[in-house]
Parts: C-alpha cells; structure tokens; sequence
C-alpha cells in the first residue's frame, strides 16, 4: 500500500456501499462508513437545499436539443446526433471539462454531451439550485456497477 491513498481500501468502499434515502453506508476493514448530511455540509461544505431537486429528475420543458444550441459558438449551425462538446463557447467547454473530469468522473467518452452533462451544465449557468449530494451519490453508484467508470473521489489532497 504506497502512495497517496490506497487503491484497494477504495475498491472495499465501494464494492460494500450501500444508500438508502440519501445517506451512504460502507464497511471497510471493520470500520463503518457513514455519509449524511452532517458531512455533505461540515466536511463537504455543500449546503443542505431543501428547494434542490436532484439534479437527474430532470427540468420540465427541458429539451437537450435546444439547451445543446444555445451553448453553441455558432448556435445556428446544424446539430447532429453527436452533442459534440468541440463546437462549445470556452466557458461550457470549461464547465463540461470540470463536469466529466472531476465532478461527476466517467470513464468513457468525454468528448460528447450526455443528457446529464447538458442538465448540469444548464443549472449551473442559470443559477439553479443543484443538490450536489443527490449527484454524488449516483456518480458513487455508477462507479460500483460498472466496471468501465473510474474510482471518483478517492485522493486526499
């Protein structure tokens, strides 16, 4: 075990977390892991918004096609089945990079728009309110089922 965290100890985290109604339970090496709202807002420093939804139910009236545009350089150019993220203004490629990098981590595909991404990114930039925790917590799901995703949030800076 070398380095700045301990790869395997990680990989036990995951492998035994459990969430029930948005609290995350872990057991590794005996020693039971518990993340509530306690530790979203103390450690964390995300504030507790009961007015957030979570970020994947979605927006009414949201259109991916329409939001994908309006982040365009040129929005009136043609939009095709790929949301590619190079015809982005600078500002939501930022955003887009920080998103699939370091926020919500994926192991695939970074060059391309989910429909995620767009409804991130359009929270973000209007200023809706987000419930980061409710994020979290999927990108930590998503990462114990699937193979092909990164262990996000395993360095201690």
């Amino acid at each position: 075990m070398l380095g700045k965290y301990y790869p395997d100890l990680v990989r036990v985290f995951y492998y035994s977390l459990r969430i029930k109604d948005e609290v995350a339970y872990s057991r590794v090496k005996g020693v039971d892991i518990i993340i509530d709202n306690g530790i979203w807002e103390n450690v964390a420093k995300f504030p507790i918004n009961d007015v957030a939804e979570p970020i994947l139910n979605g927006i009414d009236g949201f259109n991916r096609i329409l939001v994908y545009q309006s982040f365009l350089r040129n929005p009136a150019q043609d939009v095709g089945r790929q949301l590619l993220v190079r015809g982005l203004k600078m500002d939501e490629r930022l955003i887009h990079y920080l998103i699939v990098w370091i926020l919500c981590p994926r192991g695939t595909n970074h060059a391309q728009c989910s429909e995620a991404d767009l409804l991130i990114m359009y929270e973000i930039l209007n200023r809706v309110p987000i419930k980061w925790s409710s994020l979290i917590l999927g990108t930590m799901l998503k990462a114990k089922r699937y193979p092909q995703y990164p262990l996000p949030y395993s360095l201690n800076f």
